[in-house]
């Protein structure tokens, strides 16, 4: 829960500086998860005519709109207005979630209003945290807003933030950056309050059914809140971004009109996009100020988990974009600086610092690593090749005893100077390919939209990511749930660990090995489909006996589960690397990678309370239950290769 608390997490109370740092961060990371949904809200706002009916105006709906601006803007169309909207988050989460804090601590030492009162001293204190933020933030407010209604190039007024920022400024004087300041602390300021106060309603009732904390209550609860609050005040959201068009003539869609005022702008359109903006934007700020919150209380492996998610998704759009040795130069670079300094740190602050960076950059291998290994390796073995990669966390893993009798700080710089030694061998070796431009870095603008609006469309990658999706959530399971139901039967989970890294190790080269042999019978696209498929039955089977009985036999059983569970990935993560065309496969990797991760979220708290106080063994259906889901879809022949674009063009 948010809000002061008189017996602080954990035995710690952060300080105003603390709470400000978590807001901070947390209003970075969800603007670089939500942007394009704002993009969409905020089109939808400024267009006078209805999305549907006879006279509907240029964006009819949101799949519609989505394809319309990729065909007509590009893709980066969805990033337009990021920089003062990153500026715009970053000030709004500071001085939202400190404000709240500092409001919430005041109310209960000075005046300590009876617990029957809690969700209004809520209401209020969050009402005025969301004018002191908006108020703060209302300039890059209003070039966000101005910079987003922008058409194509051809119907640019602003050439940038700070283009934007000077014209302003020239024809409007101060006055301009606060267009439309009455409605919008008119809306913010019950927006705002609904939103804490709703939060932490919904949190009680989620713990009164899910026990302990954990990331999924913030994310539905903050959803949930988030959602309702804008539903019942949308109207006012909506005028406020149309009082701040005043004196700027947009071009390229829609009609635009002389708002006069808050009550002659009053209107109801675009509710449903902003419904979905609402919802990621405040269940993801309320998630990560929770895990930041947590990380500055000593929670340091949930932020980089966090971060390391996020840089996996951004570094593989990249691969589309960046020479790849490049990208995992960056990212060892990074690694290693990161674990040095971790080495070398004297307080906590350091230690935090350099995990964030570890985790920012830590993305920055896989794909790029398992697009230049698809290059170099011949294609009846590229199977054994990519298991090389695999096999990486469970030697970790396995090693990990062995590390921990080295004393911590000497541990991470041998670590941190290995990494570095080992980019210069890089280097050394992969000279050539570090000045080789990109295969399709020359190609048109709007065919390479045509092949990212492909990605976004296809059957396929959902597919893969659906598919995808079951052995993260089974890992999960295996290294979560396993060792937790193992604990509560009062016996030690640590042989069942090291053997699930051992049997992870064996899944990874059989399943390698198993592809290479098959495409060289029935051939490469058929050997990957059918490994995939077969590896997904036998782990859901292996797991559903293992919920039975891993309590008999935690070694044996810890063997095969990381063993079948690693070679599911592995073999789907087979599929994955040839299912693009080279030019996007970053986008559709980072794509099904976000996808897929939410089976790990279904794996943690919903699976916990679904197990409730009988143990894992009560999930047993449900494993086997799920068996039967992909001997259906492998009926069903959907392909696990994305079309050509033209192909997709002719099926359109």
């Amino acid at each position: 829960m948010v809000g002061y608390h008189p017996e602080p997490i954990n035995g710690k109370e952060l300080s105003s500086t603390e709470h400000s740092e978590a807001g901070l961060a947390s209003g970075i990371a969800t603007r670089a998860i939500i942007q394009p949904l704002d993009v969409l809200k905020i089109r939808f706002q400024l267009q006078e005519e209805p999305i549907r009916g006879g006279k509907s105006g240029k964006y009819k709906g949101v799949i519609q709109s989505i394809r319309l601006i990729i065909k007509e803007e590009g893709a980066i169309a969805f990033w337009k207005g990021h920089v003062p909207a990153q500026g715009l988050s970053a000030v709004y989460g500071l001085m939202q979630f400190a404000s709240f804090e500092w409001f919430t601590k005041q109310t209960k030492l000075l005046i300590d209003p009876p617990d029957y009162l809690e969700k209004g001293t809520d209401f209020m204190c969050g009402a005025l945290a969301g004018c002191v933020a908006m108020t703060a933030a209302m300039p890059l407010d209003v070039i966000r807003t101005r910079l987003v209604a922008q058409g194509a190039d051809q119907d640019r007024v602003y050439r940038g933030t700070g283009h934007a920022m000077m014209k302003i400024y020239k024809y409007e004087g101060v006055a301009g950056y606060f267009r439309g300041w009455v409605p919008s602390v008119a809306q913010i300021a019950p927006f705002t309050g609904l939103q804490f106060m709703l939060y932490n309603q919904f949190l009680e009732w989620y713990h009164m059914f899910v026990e302990g904390k954990d990331s999924g209550g913030a994310l539905l609860c903050g959803a949930a809140a988030g959602t309702a609050a804008k539903t019942v005040l949308y109207p006012l959201d909506m005028v406020r971004h149309r009082l701040q068009m005043r004196g700027f003539q947009r071009k390229g869609f829609g009609k635009a009109s002389e708002y006069r005022g808050l009550m002659r702008t009053i209107a109801h359109v675009g509710l449903w996009p902003s419904q979905i903006k609402a919802a990621a934007n405040s269940g993801f700020s309320f998630l990560f100020y929770e895990l930041f919150c947590d990380a500055l209380l000593g929670i340091l492996v949930s932020t980089q988990a966090f971060c390391y998610t996020v840089s996996k998704v951004l570094f593989a759009f990249l691969c589309d974009r960046v020479n790849h040795p490049k990208l995992i130069a960056t990212g060892m670079v990074g690694i290693g600086v990161a674990t040095v300094f971790a080495s070398m740190s004297r307080n906590y602050d350091e230690l935090f610092y350099s995990v964030v960076l570890n985790g920012c950059v830590q993305g920055a291998g896989w794909t790029p690593s398992t697009l230049l290994v698809k290059k170099w390796s011949p294609k009846e073995e590229f199977g054994s090749w990519y298991s090389l990669f695999g096999i990486a966390n469970t030697v970790s893993g396995m090693l990990l005893p062995y590390a921990v009798a080295l004393f911590w700080r000497q541990a991470l710089w041998y670590a941190g100077a290995g990494t570095l030694v080992w980019l210069l061998i890089f280097y050394v070796f992969l000279k050539e390919d570090f000045v080789e431009p990109l295969e399709h870095h020359a190609a048109p603008s709007k065919e390479k939209a045509r092949e990212t609006l492909n990605v976004f469309t296809s059957t396929a990658v959902f597919h893969v990511a659906i598919l995808y999706a079951f052995p993260l959530s089974m890992r999960t399971v295996c290294e979560t749930w396993f060792p937790v139901e193992l604990t509560e039967k009062g016996m030690s989970p640590s042989g069942f660990q090291f053997f699930l890294e051992a049997g992870g190790f064996t899944g990874v080269l059989l399943s390698g090995l198993i592809v290479d042999l098959s495409s060289r019978k029935i051939g490469v696209e058929k050997a990957v489909r059918l490994c995939a498929y077969a590896s997904t039955v036998l782990m859901m089977a292996v797991i559903t006996l293992s919920s039975l009985w891993v309590t008999a036999a935690p070694s044996l059983f810890g063997f095969f589960c990381g063993a079948a569970f690693q070679g599911c990935i592995n073999c789907w993560g087979l599929a994955i690397s040839r299912l693009a065309p080279v030019s996007v496969q970053g986008s559709a990797s980072a794509l099904i990678s976000l996808i897929a991760n939410g089976g790990s979220v279904l794996a943690g708290a919903p699976l916990n309370w679904l197990q409730g106080a009988e143990g894992i063994s009560t999930l047993a259906p449900l494993f086997f239950a799920l068996t039967v889901f992909p001997v259906l879809v492998y009926t069903q022949r959907i392909p696990i290769v994305m079309e050509p674009v033209d192909e997709a063009r002719k099926t359109e």
